[in-house]
């Protein structure tokens, strides 16, 4: 009796570890996603150049908030002015 109460405990304490461990590799998936997103914002302030015409800046910009925020689908450029379309599924 005493034995299988043990082996309850441990087998418990087994089900909390993996359920800590899959938590821990939720969180280490989305830190990831989120340093990702960082060195892509780093990445595009640091390759604008002076140089390019403010078409092609917001162009890049654009094209950046597309592939950094996942709810916006879709987006142009129109007279100095940028729209986003985006798409909101719950």
């Amino acid at each position: 009796m005493k034995e299988d109460k043990k082996y309850e405990e441990l087998r418990m304490l087994e089900e909390e570890l993996e359920a800590a461990y899959e938590q821990l590799e939720y969180s280490y998936k989305e830190l990831e996603e989120i340093n990702n997103r960082f060195i892509r914002v780093v990445d595009l302030i640091s390759n604008i150049s002076l140089d390019i015409s403010m078409e092609n800046y917001f162009n890049k910009i654009l094209s950046a908030f597309i592939e950094l925020l996942p709810e916006i689908k879709y987006g142009c450029v129109l007279k100095k002015k940028i729209k986003f379309l985006g798409l909101f599924l719950s």
